[in-house]
């Protein structure tokens, strides 16, 4: 399968890179507390955002009921003193969190915890080892046929793989060392639960995990083989092109997205993208196939499944700048000033506008901590009004004043009086003093007195110009004086 937006590789470097207390997690398939802690952290922002800010609807519930811990370190759901008495030490209904108290939001139960598509038979197991321990066993877990989207209890689950103490592996795309373990799972139809514990042997200390994963529906001949991850916000405007491919690598067909002021964050563009793939092209499904028939899409960067019906097929995403024939769109900007920007910590009630990023929203009932810029539209708190540019309270006047007095005053001023003054006064004294005493004297003199003063005109030349000369020069009138 040609995976062409995300690479395990690059995640796993990221993450490994940012850990506080840590012992490792599953990535393959992805733990449900790494999936949120990847969606929200741990790679590049550009792609995912920030903690303060999860695309994923239900890692976004995580953060508004317990705050961003467990994104910043998702590798410690344990209990300290479990000593295989992993029923007594973990509770019905705490499974998830591994009744840790800063992981009890991963208990919720929820429909929309992102799943990795997932297939009977043999599947290697990957862990991240972030501080690996001496083992005594690994055991693994899967829900029962039926199992309907309960909270998670031990009597729902059926261990289906053991594996003993094994050494890690080192893989040079990982900046961690791994355990590997290969296991057979067993037949399964639709979205399930894979559970794993790891006891320690050198301790009491224990490990759990929770493991959401998507097994093809029963009788159906669609595929789940990979996620549709997404990971810019895009401009209104521009489209989002999805093409579905043959094993070749050649076109099947296409179709492209028009981003809009109300799907420009990538959790809601793929969900948008999700339907209308499903609405307007065979051969390719997106988001979760449901037991009865049909798929349902959810608002997630990552929680919308890719599927076909030939699993050599593969898509890309193109991203195509806005088309100039387009219509106006709605919500027009606004022209007056915009409302004060939202703040995490403040309390909002219905009716109440605020600013964030670029636009303007109000509160359809109370709320405090809810992203405007995510939780907007059907179903959350906020509505889109228009867009709006902050401080813009009088947008026509306020470029002209800017640029028009800055350009003009600082050329005019500096050429005209620093040419004009320089070359005058330099160069028209210098020259007259010099040339004008010197080839007067010199001729006056020296007819008029008789052979008597020789000895002055050998004196003239190097003292022509200075006081000295002057007097050298008078000499010979004073001595014919004198004479007479």
């Amino acid at each position: 399968m040609k995976r062409v937006i995300f690479s395990l590789s690059t995640l796993a470097l990221a993450i490994g890179s940012v850990q506080v207390q840590a012992h490792g997690t599953f990535f393959d398939p992805m733990s449900r507390v790494y999936f949120c802690a990847s969606r929200s952290n741990f790679v590049d922002p550009k792609m995912h955002g920030n903690p303060q800010n999860p695309q994923d609807a239900a890692c976004a519930e995580v953060k508004e009921r317990q705050g961003t811990l467990a994104f910043y370190d998702p590798y410690a759901q344990a209990q300290a003193s479990a000593n295989s008495r992993h029923q007594e030490a973990v509770p019905n209904g705490t499974l998830c969190s591994g009744n840790a108290s800063w992981y009890t939001a991963f208990d919720l139960v929820r429909d929309d915890w992102s799943t990795t598509p997932m297939q009977a038979g043999e599947h290697r197991f990957r862990f991240m080892a972030t501080a690996p321990h001496s083992t005594k066993d690994w055991v693994f877990y899967i829900t029962s046929p039926g199992y309907a989207n309960e909270a998670l209890t031990w009597e729902q689950l059926e261990p289906f793989c053991t594996v003993g103490n094994i050494p890690t592996t080192d893989d040079p795309a990982y900046k961690e060392p791994l355990y590997e373990m290969d296991c057979t799972i067993p037949d399964r139809y639709g979205k399930h639960v894979i559970y794993n514990t790891w006891q320690r042997s050198d301790s009491g200390e224990a490990f759990y995990t929770c493991m959401d994963v998507m097994f093809p529906q029963q009788g159906s001949n669609w595929i789940p083989v990979e996620n549709l991850h997404v990971r810019d916000r895009l401009d209104r405007g521009q489209r989002v092109e999805f093409r579905h491919l043959n094993g070749q690598g050649q076109l099947i067909d296409s179709v492209a997205l028009t981003i809009s002021l109300d799907n420009r964050q990538p959790g809601r563009w793929a969900r948008d993208l999700s339907d209308l793939v499903n609405s307007q092209m065979s051969g390719v499904r997106l988001g979760e196939e449901l037991p009865q028939g049909g798929f349902v899409t959810q608002q997630s960067d990552w929680g919308n499944l890719v599927y076909f019906q030939n699993t050599t097929d593969s898509f890309e995403l193109n991203f195509l700048e806005a088309d100039p024939d387009a219509p106006t769109p709605t919500n027009p900007p606004t022209n007056g000033g915009c409302s004060a920007e939202w703040l995490e910590d403040e309390t909002y009630t219905q009716g109440m506008t605020v600013w964030y990023d670029g636009i303007e929203y109000e509160a359809k009932y109370w709320t405090r901590g809810n992203n405007p810029g995510v939780e907007n539209g059907q179903g959350y708190p906020w509505e889109i009004v228009s867009e709006c540019q902050p401080g813009n309270t009088s947008p026509s006047p306020s470029p002209e004043p800017t640029p028009e007095p800055s350009p003009e005053p600082t050329p005019e001023p500096s050429p005209e009086p620093t040419p004009e003054p320089s070359p005058e006064p330099t160069p028209e004294p210098s020259p007259e003093p010099t040339p004008e005493p010197s080839p007067e004297p010199t001729p006056e003199p020296s007819p008029e007195p008789s052979p008597e003063p020789s000895p002055v005109p050998p004196i003239e030349p190097p003292t022509t110009g200075s006081q000295t000369g002057w007097l050298l020069l008078l000499l010979p009138l004073l001595a014919l004086k004198r004479r007479k």
